[in-house]
C-alpha cells in the first residue's frame, strides 16, 4: 500500500528517471504549436512561413495506422459451449472499445505514439454503467516505474497534470478547500495551479493533489508540501490498470518518429522566411533620404524637400543565392527521409507519370512503420483488455449490455460478467490483411485475394468500413441481381411481342408511381403464364402447353409422316407388280 506522505518523493524520483524524455516531449509540443523557431541575426522573432511538415506527417501517419483490428477470444477447448462463451466475450470486448470511441481512440493513440514514442491506455470502473471503461491517458506527464522497460508489464505508473484549482470537479474542490487554505496565499480566487496526481499499482488507485509555486506544464513543476488525497480505491486485481506501448529503440528511451528531424524543420522555416523577406524587399525596397527639410511624407503624391546637399534613393535588395531553392529542397528531402514519411503521401511526386512499382517502393518505408505500430497496439490492447475483463468479472454489474459491431454486424448483447466472462480464455488482437497498411491498401489487397479465390467475398465484406450489417447487404445484392433478371425478361417479352405496347406504357407509368418491380413482373409475366396454363391444353408426352387441336404430327415422336417420293422413285414404282392378273402400276386397262 502506498504511503501517501511519500507521494511527492515518488513524483520527484519518477521525473528524474524520465528527465531526458520530458525534454524531448517539450520540444515536440513546441513543434506542434509552431513556437520552435530560430531568430534572425538582429534577434527579431522569426515568423514561420513554411508548412508544419512534422504536424502534417504526424496526423497522416496516425490516421493511416488507425485500422480497427479483429478481436478474437480463443477458448481452451473447441466444444460448442466454449465457442459460445468465446463469441460472447468477443462482443464484450468490442463493447469496451465502442465506449472508448472506437477508431477515434486508435487515432489518438497512434498520434501520441508517433509524436512521443509511446502511449498509455488505462482502465477505470465507470460507475454510471457499472462496467470498466477504456481511456487514453495523456502521454505528457506519464511516468512508469523507474525500472520499467518496453515489453514489460507495468506494475506502477504515475500521471501528473498541471491544472487550475477551479478545474477540479466540485466534489474535489469541496474536499480540498481546507487543504488549499493551509497552503500559501497563492491559491486565491481559484487561479493557482495545482498538480493532479493519479497513481496506479497492482493493488490500488490513488488520486491526489500536490501544491506548487510554479506555473506551466507538469513536466517542469516542482511539488511542495504534503499531498491532499482525493480518492483511494483498493482492489485485488494483482494487475496494474495501466499499460504502456512504446516504439522500440536501442537504449530503451521513448523517442517519437520525428524527433531527429526537428532541426531540419527549424532550418527550413528560417530559410523560407528569409526567402519571403527577400522577395518583399525586391518589390518594396526601403527609401533613404539625405538632408531632408522638414518632415518626410509617405504615400502617393508626397513631396520630400531636400537641403543643398540632399539626396534620395532606394536601398538595393539583398542578393539571393542561386542555391537557396536547392537547399530548401534538400531540407525537405531530409525531413521526409528522417521522418520515414514518403513524399508521395502529400502528393509530392517528381515524375510526371509514376508507375505502380514506383508508388509501391515509395510507400514501403511508411508501411514498415505502420507494421511496427500495429504490433505495439496489438500488445497494448491485449494486456489492457485482459485487465478490463478481470475488473468486469469481479465488480461489473450483473445486468450489463455490450453494443458494437462484430465483423461488420451490429449487435446489442446482454451479459452477466460473473457468468459470461472466463479469464482462462486467451484474448488476441489480429490485423489480418491490414497489418502494416493504410485502409486503401488493405481494401485493394482484400479485393485481389477474393478475386484469386484465396478468401471469401463475405470475409471482404466484413472488412469494409461502413458496412454495419453484412447479411443485410448480401440480401440487397441478391435482390438487385433478381430485379435485373426480371427487367431483362420484361424487355425480352416486349421484343418478342408477348408484352403488348399498351402494357409497356402501363409498366412505365407504374414504375413512375413507385410500384415495385416484383409486382410489375408478377402482373405482366407471371399472371398471364399462370392463366394460360389453367385454360390451355398440355401435351401428354412432355407436359408442355399446346394450342387447341392438338400438337402437329411432326411434333409427336413416332407419328412423323414419310416424305413424298422423288421422281426417280415414282418412275421405278411403275414396273412393280400389283398382284392378280400380272398387271403393273401405271398399266391398268379397262375391262
Amino acid at each position: 500500500m502506498l504511503n501517501t506522505d511519500d507521494l511527492p518523493a515518488i513524483y520527484a524520483a519518477f521525473r528524474t528517471r524520465w528527465k531526458n524524455r520530458d525534454n524531448r516531449m517539450l520540444i515536440m509540443q513546441d513543434v506542434v504549436k509552431g513556437t520552435v523557431l530560430s531568430t534572425i541575426p538582429d534577434d527579431t522573432d522569426l515568423q514561420s512561413t513554411s508548412p508544419n511538415l512534422i504536424q502534417v506527417a504526424l496526423e497522416d501517419t496516425a490516421e493511416s495506422a488507425a485500422i480497427m483490428p479483429s478481436f478474437r477470444v480463443i477458448p481452451p477447448t473447441q466444444d460448442g459451449a466454449s465457442k459460445k462463451i468465446a463469441e460472447k466475450m468477443e462482443k464484450i470486448l468490442l463493447g469496451y472499445m465502442d465506449r472508448a470511441g472506437g477508431e477515434l481512440f486508435l487515432v489518438r493513440s497512434f498520434l501520441e505514439l508517433a509524436a512521443y514514442g509511446f502511449f498509455a491506455p488505462a482502465a477505470f470502473m465507470d460507475t454510471e454503467v457499472g462496467n470498466p471503461r477504456l481511456d487514453l491517458r495523456p502521454a505528457v506527464g506519464c511516468y512508469p516505474e523507474p525500472d520499467w522497460k518496453p515489453g514489460m508489464a507495468v506494475r506502477k505508473c504515475l500521471f501528473a497534470r498541471s491544472i487550475f484549482f477551479s478545474q477540479l470537479p466540485p466534489e474535489y474542490q469541496a474536499m480540498a478547500k481546507p487543504w488549499a487554505a493551509s497552503r500559501d496565499s497563492a491559491i486565491v480566487n481559484n487561479q493557482r495551479h495545482v498538480i493532479l496526481i493519479e497513481y496506479f499499482d497492482e493493488d490500488e488507485q490513488v488520486i491526489a493533489l500536490l501544491s506548487t509555486s510554479a506555473y506551466g506544464s507538469a513536466l517542469n513543476m516542482r511539488a511542495e508540501g504534503l499531498p491532499m488525497i482525493l480518492e483511494r480505491f483498493q482492489h485485488d486485481y494483482k494487475m496494474c490498470q495501466v499499460t504502456v506501448g512504446q516504439r522500440p529503440t536501442l537504449d530503451g528511451e521513448p523517442r517519437g518518429q520525428f524527433d531527429q528531424v526537428v532541426a531540419p524543420m527549424e532550418a527550413h522555416s528560417r530559410l523560407m522566411a528569409m526567402a519571403i523577406d527577400y522577395a518583399d524587399q525586391s518589390v518594396y525596397s526601403d527609401i533613404w533620404v539625405k538632408e531632408p527639410m522638414g518632415e518626410i511624407p509617405f504615400g502617393g503624391g508626397g513631396i520630400i524637400q531636400l537641403g543643398p546637399n540632399g539626396a534620395i534613393g532606394r536601398v538595393p535588395p539583398a542578393v539571393s543565392s542561386l542555391s537557396l531553392f536547392q537547399e530548401l529542397d534538400q531540407l525537405m528531402n531530409t525531413i521526409h527521409l528522417g521522418g520515414r514519411w514518403p513524399k508521395s503521401r502529400p502528393g509530392e511526386i517528381d515524375q510526371a507519370i509514376a508507375s505502380a512499382k514506383f508508388l509501391e517502393t515509395s510507400v514501403g518505408v511508411m508501411n514498415t512503420a505502420l507494421r511496427t505500430y500495429h504490433f505495439i497496439m496489438k500488445y497494448a490492447l491485449e494486456r489492457i483488455l485482459l485487465v478490463m475483463l478481470k475488473m468486469d468479472k469481479e465488480h461489473g454489474s450483473p445486468t450489463s449490455v455490450a453494443r458494437g459491431v462484430l465483423r461488420n454486424q451490429e449487435f446489442v448483447e446482454e451479459y452477466d460478467p460473473s457468468v459470461d466472462i472466463d479469464l482462462s480464455y486467451k484474448v488476441r488482437i489480429e490485423y489480418g490483411l491490414g497489418l502494416g497498411r493504410d485502409p486503401s491498401q488493405s481494401a485493394v489487397l482484400h479485393i485481389q485475394y477474393a478475386q484469386a479465390g484465396m478468401i471469401s467475398k463475405e470475409f471482404v465484406q466484413e472488412s469494409i468500413e461502413g458496412v454495419s450489417d453484412v447479411e443485410r447487404e448480401r440480401r440487397r445484392i441478391d435482390v438487385e441481381k433478381l430485379t435485373d433478371m426480371m427487367f431483362g425478361k420484361l424487355m425480352q417479352g416486349v421484343q418478342q411481342g408477348t408484352v403488348s405496347d399498351s402494357a409497356l406504357v402501363e409498366i412505365a407509368a407504374a414504375r413512375q408511381q413507385g410500384d415495385q418491380m416484383f409486382d410489375i413482373f408478377k402482373k405482366y409475366i407471371v399472371d398471364p403464364q399462370t392463366k394460360a396454363q389453367a385454360t390451355g391444353i398440355t401435351s401428354g408426352i412432355d407436359g408442355s402447353l399446346q394450342q387447341p387441336g392438338g400438337p402437329p404430327a411432326a411434333d409427336v415422336p413416332g407419328l412423323t409422316p414419310p416424305p413424298p417420293p422423288s421422281m426417280v422413285q415414282g418412275m421405278a414404282s411403275m414396273s412393280i407388280p400389283t398382284g392378280g392378273r400380272g398387271n403393273f402400276i401405271g398399266t391398268r386397262t379397262g375391262g
